[in-house]
């Protein structure tokens, strides 16, 4: 998000790749990327669906990923039942102890 604040948002983009990359599929892979790690859950939509064109990046897009809250839903809202769904994390000794 510094990137784009800053006016230069392909800054983000892994150096590896040398320029060479399509500049707006880097620019909607990196805002996708913003909006689907927002920090409010129900700004937080599926990567897949944009991927399988099911949605598409809304227009206010910055104000949304830059949102600390999502007007009208209380923290208890946030939580969904596909949330509930998710299997629990867990975290073996041997990774704990040996990182990766």
């Amino acid at each position: 998000m510094d990137c784009w604040d800053r006016g230069d948002i392909f800054a983000a983009v892994n150096g590896r790749l040398e320029k060479r990359f399509v500049v707006q599929e880097a620019e909607f892979v990196l805002k996708l990327g913003l909006l689907c790690s927002n920090p409010v859950a129900a700004a937080r939509l599926s990567m897949i669906s944009y991927l399988d064109g099911f949605a598409s990046l809304p227009d206010d897009l910055r104000s949304i990923i830059k949102a600390r809250e999502f007007p009208g839903e209380s923290n208890d809202e946030l939580i969904t039942e596909r949330d509930n769904t998710i299997p629990p994390l867990t975290i073996t000794a041997s990774f704990v102890s040996h990182g990766r």
